[in-house]
C-alpha cells in the first residue's frame, strides 16, 4: 500500500476560461473559442471567500489557473492580489500574454509559472516576460514535426536564458483522451528523449516514460486506491468540483454551495488515466492493475 499523502497540502487545478490571445492549430477549439468567458470579479470573491474557509486548517494551498490564457482574464491579477493569504499559492500555466506590468505585480505571490512559448509568438518579447519572474518559472516549447527547425532554434535561444526549458511535444487528441501524438519521426523522438536526458538505446528506459505509458495504455489504475479529492482537486469553468479531469465524482460547485473535501482513499473505477495531473495523485500499489 502506498504511505498516506500529507493531505495538509491541497493542490488545485482550475479552469478558468477558454478565452485566449492566440488560436493554435494544434489546440482544441474548446480552448480558444471564448465559449467560456472568464468569471468575473462579483463571482470569484465570495468564490474565494469560500474556498479560504474550506481549506483554513491546509497548511498550503496550491492553485493553477489553466485556460485559455489565464492572464487574458482582467480579474486574475486582484484575485492573486487580495487572496495572498501565507497558505495559499499561486501557480499558472500561461503563453506570457500579460504585460510586463502585470508579472511584477504578481511576480511574488506566484509559486510557479510554466511558460509555454508558441512559435507564432514574437520571441523578444516573450523573454522579456520571461526573466521576470525567472525565479519561479519553466520554459516548453510547443514542437509541432512540420515545423521543426524553427522549434529547435527558438528552444536552444530559450535554453541559454538559464531558465528550465523543454521540448513540449503536441496531441492529435488533446483535451479528447492524450494518449495520440502528432506524427513526429523516430529521429525527432530520439532527440526529444535525449534532450529530457532519456537513454534512447535502453528500451527498458523508453517504456518508463509516461509519453510510452499513454500511447500504449499502461496507466491503468482500475481497482487502486486513489487519494484524488483528498490531496487534489480540479475545478471546471462553471465551478464545478471533481476528485479529478476524469470527472468520476462531483464534490459541489465553488460558485454555489462550496465543496467538501474527501478525508479518505477511494478505488479508481477507471481502466486509464490519461491525465498528467490525476496521474500525480498518491495511489497504492498491489491492487489490481497496473502497480
Amino acid at each position: 500500500m502506498a504511505n498516506v499523502p500529507n493531505i495538509k497540502l491541497l493542490k488545485i487545478q482550475w479552469n478558468f476560461g477558454n478565452n485566449c490571445n492566440l488560436a493554435c492549430s494544434y489546440c482544441h477549439p474548446d480552448l480558444h473559442s471564448s465559449s467560456s468567458p472568464f468569471p468575473d470579479l462579483d463571482k470569484l470573491i465570495p468564490a474565494f471567500d469560500r474556498l479560504h474557509e474550506i481549506c483554513q486548517n491546509k497548511d498550503r494551498v496550491e492553485i493553477t489557473f489553466l485556460g485559455g490564457e489565464p492572464t487574458y482574464s482582467p480579474a486574475l491579477r486582484h484575485i492573486i492580489e487580495k487572496y495572498s493569504q501565507k497558505n495559499f499559492k499561486y501557480c499558472l500555466t500561461s503563453n506570457g500574454y500579460a504585460d510586463a506590468n502585470w508579472w511584477l505585480t504578481v511576480k511574488d505571490k506566484l509559486a510557479s509559472v510554466t511558460l509555454t512559448y508558441h512559435l507564432s509568438q514574437n520571441l523578444d518579447l516573450f523573454i522579456q516576460k520571461a526573466e521576470i519572474v525567472k525565479d519561479c518559472s519553466e520554459i516548453l516549447v510547443a514542437v509541432e514535426p512540420n515545423n521543426w527547425d524553427h522549434a529547435i532554434e527558438a528552444y536552444h535561444k530559450l535554453k541559454q536564458f538559464n531558465v528550465s526549458t523543454k521540448l513540449q511535444f503536441l496531441y492529435k487528441n488533446f483535451t479528447r483522451g492524450n494518449s495520440m501524438y502528432l506524427d513526429y519521426t523516430q529521429e525527432q523522438w530520439v532527440y526529444y528523449f535525449n534532450e529530457h536526458g532519456i537513454d534512447t538505446s535502453s528500451e527498458e528506459n523508453i517504456e518508463k516514460t509516461i509519453e510510452f505509458k499513454r500511447q500504449n495504455y499502461l496507466n491503468n489504475y482500475y481497482g487502486h486506491m486513489c487519494w484524488a479529492g483528498a490531496e487534489q482537486i480540479v475545478i471546471n469553468h462553471y465551478g464545478d468540483v471533481y476528485r479529478g479531469w476524469c470527472f468520476v465524482e462531483n464534490l459541489g460547485n465553488i460558485f454555489q454551495e462550496g465543496f467538501c473535501l474527501l478525508t479518505n482513499a477511494k478505488p479508481c473505477p477507471k481502466f486509464q488515466c490519461v491525465n498528467g495531473f490525476d496521474l500525480q495523485a498518491t495511489k497504492s500499489q498491489g491492487s489490481w492493475g497496473m502497480a
